[in-house]
């Protein structure tokens, strides 16, 4: 609410005081006879008044506070480094020394405790055995001289006694996460 100035407050008379008429009457005096009276001119209009310096808060004043991206961004973020697979047209992958390297000083996390030992756990166990495999086929899959000389091998190899055994568990070794992840689903067969 606002503060008001009474002396720019306006007459409380019904008719301006002008010098060509006569007082005006109050509100008060409505029961008596009137007095003849010339007709008032136009009311003048009042002065406008002059305008008051805005008061500024000084909290206004100050750099707004830059806040942080919103709890949906950092999500949006997290989930776009964490599934979407790499431009593997455009980026190589990275080495198994730089895997290793991440899990033991990444920024991912804590320095020290059971996060770093966790992910030094799912580096062997998961990230170690499935790369190895993986940078082995795509090495022999990077020139057909690679295949004919691995169908040839595993060929021969599987006449061998015991070698499809030892094959047939090696396979497993790398593959154990998803046929450890298919059995605990039920979708083995």
């Amino acid at each position: 609410m606002s503060r008001r100035d009474p002396s720019r407050a306006p007459s409380l008379w019904g008719v301006p005081n002008t010098p060509d008429t006569d007082a005006p009457a109050q509100a008060s005096d409505q029961g008596r006879a009137p007095v003849a009276m010339t007709a008032p001119p136009a009311p003048e209009r009042a002065p406008e008044p002059p305008a008051a310096p805005a008061e500024t808060d000084p909290a206004e004043e100050e750099v707004p506070v830059k806040v942080g991206p919103g709890l949906g961004e950092r999500l949006g973020g997290w989930a776009r480094a964490s599934f979407v697979p790499p431009q593997i047209w455009s980026e190589d992958r990275p080495s198994l020394s730089k895997q290793l390297a991440y899990a033991r000083e990444g920024l991912w996390g804590p320095k020290t405790g059971w996060h770093r030992t966790a992910a030094q756990a799912a580096f062997w166990g998961v990230s170690f055995p499935t790369s190895a495999a993986a940078y082995a086929i795509e090495w022999v899959g990077e020139r057909p001289s690679r295949w004919v000389v691995a169908l040839v091998l595993i060929s021969l190899a599987y006449q061998l006694p015991y070698v499809p055994e030892t094959v047939a568990v090696l396979i497993r070794i790398p593959a154990w996460p998803i046929t450890a992840t298919w059995s605990l689903l039920g979708l083995s067969a």
